[in-house]
């Protein structure tokens, strides 16, 4: 509930901030993520940054024989994922993004891995494109459930653009939908969105998600909506911390806004 109103008032404060000068910003970032220390974690091509509640740079992570990084989850600090599609590889990172595991999707019979996400259990959710299917596993690849033949849900052939967990709900995210699931792998629904939409976050029972007019909660529970009008129209992405508001801008420019 604290980090539910947190995020209400973060919101709020999103259309007030047009103008304002942010605490410090780091520019060429084209991804962030957090993890429940509120630390943040940008992403600049093949480099990782950790940054502290205070915007300070304490630990950073390159490598390029992957190529970029083409998403990142650090929702759970001593297990950060980097996501690297082009080769269908995966490393874990520790609290200090010292290296700890690299997994080769490809070597388990994923021809074609699009999203990942970090399980709240320590495993890890895979969408394969080819097969249009969602899979399951623990930390050595090995596989926990039985395929998730994602046609039976959608009829068609999916290309999704981001996955996100939380301690309840799977939300695998395309540009015009979302398909919501239990943290278990059981389908619930299927939401449409608006043109131009794109989820911001996932907390508790709330969905947060944004389109050129508002930003939407949608809580899971109670089928209820909440809409703040977004004065920033699209392409905005945020992590909220308990100290701070991470803002990645349409220009990759990173700005850390602290609540104030």
């Amino acid at each position: 509930m604290c980090k539910f109103l947190l995020l209400i008032g973060f919101l709020i404060t999103l259309t007030k901030l047009e103008g304002q000068t942010p605490a410090d910003s780091l520019r060429g970032v084209t991804l962030i993520s957090s993890d429940k220390l509120g630390n943040c974690y940008a992403v600049l091509e093949s480099e990782v940054i950790k940054l502290d509640p205070s915007g300070r740079k304490v630990n950073n992570f390159s490598r390029k024989d992957f190529g970029p990084i083409s998403q990142l989850d650090a929702r759970d600090p001593l297990r950060v994922h980097l996501f690297y599609r082009d080769f269908g590889m995966v490393r874990i990172l520790d609290n200090q993004l010292g290296e700890t595991t690299t997994l080769d999707l490809r070597s388990a019979g994923l021809i074609d891995p699009v999203v990942i996400a970090n399980a709240v259990d320590g495993g890890l959710w895979v969408y394969e494109s080819i097969n249009n299917q969602l899979f399951k596993y623990d930390d050595r690849l090995q596989q926990q459930l039985l395929a998730i033949n994602m046609f039976q849900f959608s009829g068609k052939p999916l290309n999704p653009i981001a996955m996100h967990a939380s301690d309840n709900w799977l939300v695998l995210e395309t540009i015009d939908e979302i398909y919501l699931f239990d943290r278990f792998g059981s389908y619930a629904r299927t939401i449409t969105l608006a043109e131009k939409s794109k989820v911001l976050k996932i907390e508790d029972q709330v969905l947060w998600y944004s389109d050129a007019s508002n930003f939407i909660g949608l809580n899971l529970r109670l089928n209820t909506e909440t809409k703040i009008p977004n004065t920033f129209g699209e392409g905005l992405q945020v992590e909220i911390t308990p100290a701070n508001y991470w803002i990645l801008n349409p220009d990759n420019t990173l700005t850390r806004i602290p609540v104030k």
